[in-house]
């Protein structure tokens, strides 16, 4: 029964993924005292998902959920252009700065597909926590070998944590 919701799930997936980074972007504006700007945003964006369903309603459920997905890349784009405005921050530095961390995802997600099909014939309780324990330690040693800053600072962060100041 539920085989024939699979056709949804990437495409709900993706535009989850950039449901994500648009989130990401409405803390900045708040943070800059322009609240104003992301009420723009956002009632701009509403509008455009409100069309571009009644658009996807006439394609069935997948119509709906490419017109979702379509949505969110609409608001992805306006929150670039508009964060372009405020900050000066073009889409390309947007793009190089989260590069590395979309390609760790990547990997974590192969990591993933291959340990479920080569744990199939074990139980979800003794895969599960190896699927999500390599998955996580994929994601971090590729930021590790990209040499991502963040990683570097959540090192230093938690080593901080067991060293008393003096």
């Amino acid at each position: 029964q539920w085989l024939e919701m699979s056709p949804l799930l990437p495409v709900l997936c993706a535009a989850g993924i950039l449901g994500s980074f648009n989130a990401l972007n409405d803390g900045l504006y708040t943070a800059l005292g322009r609240a104003d700007i992301l009420l723009r945003v956002v009632v701009i964006e509403k509008i455009a998902l409100v069309v571009m369903i009644i658009a996807g309603m006439f394609f069935g459920l997948l119509g709906i959920a490419y017109a979702r997905l379509a949505a969110q890349v609409f608001s992805f784009v306006l929150r670039v252009h508009q964060q372009k405005k405020v900050m000066d921050v073009s889409f390309m530095f947007w793009a190089r700065s989260f590069m590395k961390i979309i390609f760790a995802g990547m990997v974590m997600i192969v990591a993933v597909v291959l340990l479920q099909s080569s744990l199939a014939d074990f139980s979800l309780t003794f895969r599960f926590p190896i699927v999500v324990s390599i998955a996580i330690m994929s994601f971090f040693i590729c930021l590790l070998l990209l040499r991502e800053g963040i990683v570097f600072k959540l090192r230093d962060t938690l080593y901080g944590f067991g060293r008393k100041k003096m």
